[in-house]
C-alpha cells in the first residue's frame, strides 16, 4: 500500500481519509495529486481489491471515501462492491473505469443495490472537476439525515395495530410541496405515522405492508383521510386552503365483491362532507406497482374516483420497470418522480436521459409533475432545469405535524413575499 501525505488546501471535515483502488501505480499518482489539490489531505492507495478490503477491515473509522477502478486483475471493481457491502462499509463510493458509459452505470447501479452509499460513476481520464463535484456532493448529502426515527425490534402483530387505529395512535404528518416557478406553496402530502405508547416510532416500512396483509388497509386510509380532512378544515380557518394528498392502496381492489372499491369511494366523500371540503383540493396518489396487478379493474376505480372530483397521482414513478402506457390508460392529473429516479439522473447521463424523456412525455400529456425525495441544492437544480413543476424533500421540509405545518406556512409565505 502506498500513502499520500500532506497537499495543498484544508481538507474539508466531511472528506476524512480517501481509499484509492486502481492497479495502475501512474494513475494512483494522477489521482492522489488531484485529490490534494482539491483539499484531501489524507489519500491511502491500494493496488489491488483484496489490499483495499483489508484496509476497510483494519481501519473502518478512517476511510471516509472509496474510489475504485473497475478493471482490476485477480478482483475487478464488481466484486470489491459486494465484498465492500460485506463489511457494512457506510463511507461514500466513487467508481471509476475507462470502460464504455453503460458498463460504468450499471456498476453504479449495482453498488446502490448492495445498500452502498454511491457518490457517482466517473470516466477515465478523472479531472479535478469531476472529484470536486463527487465531494460537494458528499458534503450536501453528510448534511442530510437518512433514515426515519430509530430502528427497534417491536414487532407489531394485526392486534397490536388495530387496537393503535382504535386508540389513535396512528396518525399523520404532512410534506410540503413547493411550485418550482415562484417557491409558492403547492400543497402537502398526508404520510401516516404510528407511535407506540411503550416502543415509540413503529416504520411505515413495517406498518403498512401488516395492514395490507392483515386485511386492515381501509381502516388505516380512512383513518389518516379523516384526521387530514380536520386538518384541511382548520387550516382554512387560518386562511390556507391547501390540496392534500393522501396514499390509497389498490388492495381494495381485492376486498370480496366489484363494489368494495366504489364503497370505499363513499366513505371518502362522507368524511369530506362533513368538513365541507371539496374532492377537487383532495389527490389520491396510487404507487405505480400496484396499478398492474388487475389493470382493467384499476381502470374502472379509478376512473370513477376522477369523476367523483378527486385528482389522482401516480406516486413513486420510476420504481421498477415503469410502464408509461399507464399515463395513457389512466386518468392521472400528477406525475410522481420517484427519488431513485432523480439519484440516478444525477450519476448517470442514461438516468438524466430517460428522466427528461419521461418529463418532457407527462407534460406532453398535461400532467403535473412532482420530483419526490430532493435532499440537495444540486437535485433541486437538476428537477428544475428538466421541467419539473413542483419538488418535495428534506431540501425544503422534512414532515411535520399540523400545527408545525402552519407554522412553517406562516413564515414560508413570509419569506416568498419579501422576496417578490
Amino acid at each position: 500500500m502506498t500513502n499520500g501525505v500532506g497537499g495543498q488546501g484544508s481538507a474539508k471535515a466531511s472528506t476524512g481519509g480517501v481509499l484509492v483502488v486502481e492497479d495502475n501505480e501512474i494513475t494512483q499518482q494522477v489521482l492522489t495529486r488531484a485529490l490534494h489539490e482539491i483539499g484531501v489531505d489524507e489519500v491511502r492507495c491500494c493496488l489491488n481489491g483484496a489490499e483495499a478490503l483489508s484496509v476497510v477491515a483494519d481501519h473502518p473509522g478512517d476511510i471516509n471515501t472509496i474510489l475504485c477502478d473497475l478493471n482490476m486483475p485477480n478482483m475487478d471493481g464488481l466484486e470489491f462492491v459486494r465484498r465492500l457491502a460485506d463489511l457494512r462499509f457506510a463511507g461514500g463510493v466513487i467508481l471509476v473505469s475507462g470502460e464504455r458509459r453503460a458498463i460504468l452505470d450499471t456498476a453504479g447501479r449495482l453498488a446502490r443495490s448492495h445498500r452502498l452509499h454511491l457518490l457517482g460513476v466517473l470516466q477515465k481520464p478523472v479531472t479535478q472537476a469531476d472529484l470536486r463535484r463527487m465531494f460537494r456532493r458528499a458534503e450536501q448529502e453528510a448534511r442530510t439525515p437518512r433514515h426515519f426515527g430509530a430502528r427497534s425490534s417491536f414487532r407489531p402483530t394485526a392486534d397490536d395495530l388495530r387496537h393503535a387505529l382504535e386508540q389513535g395512535h396512528v396518525y399523520p404528518v404532512y410534506q410540503p410541496k413547493v411550485r418550482l416557478d415562484d417557491r409558492t406553496i403547492g400543497g402537502v402530502e398526508a404520510l401516516a405515522r404510528w407511535k407506540h405508547p411503550t416502543y415509540g416510532h413503529v416504520s411505515p416500512g413495517v406498518f403498512v405492508p401488516l395492514a395490507e396483509a392483515a386485511g386492515l388497509i381501509n381502516e388505516l386510509t380512512l383513518a389518516i383521510v379523516s384526521q387530514g380532512v380536520d386538518d384541511m378544515a382548520d387550516w382554512a380557518t387560518r386562511g390556507y386552503r391547501v390540496d392534500t394528498s393522501f396514499n390509497m392502496s389498490m388492495q381494495i381492489l381485492n376486498l370480496g365483491d366489484g363494489d368494495a372499491g366504489d364503497a370505499v369511494v363513499r366513505k371518502l366523500l362522507d368524511i369530506l362532507d362533513k368538513q365541507h371540503i371539496q374532492p377537487e383540493a383532495v389527490y389520491l396518489e396510487v404507487t405505480e406497482s400496484r396499478i398492474a396487478a388487475d389493470a382493467k379493474a384499476a381502470m374502472e376505480l379509478l376512473s370513477r374516483i376522477a369523476l367523483r372530483g378527486f385528482s389522482l397521482s401516480i406516486d413513486d414513478f420510476g420504481t421498477g420497470y415503469s410502464n408509461l402506457q399507464k399515463l395513457q390508460d389512466l386518468p392521472f392529473s400528477e406525475l410522481k418522480l420517484d427519488r431513485s429516479f432523480v439519484v440516478e439522473a444525477m450519476v448517470s447521463d442514461r438516468g438524466r436521459a430517460i428522466l427528461e424523456s419521461t418529463v418532457h412525455l407527462a407534460k406532453q400529456l398535461e400532467l403535473t409533475i412532482t420530483a419526490e425525495g430532493v435532499e440537495t441544492q444540486d437535485q433541486l437544480a437538476l428537477v428544475e432545469a428538466i421541467g419539473c413543476d413542483l419538488v418535495q424533500g428534506f431540501y425544503f421540509a422534512r414532515p411535520m405535524d399540523s400545527d408545525s405545518l402552519m407554522t412553517w406556512m406562516d413564515g414560508w409565505s413570509a419569506r416568498s413575499l419579501a422576496n417578490r
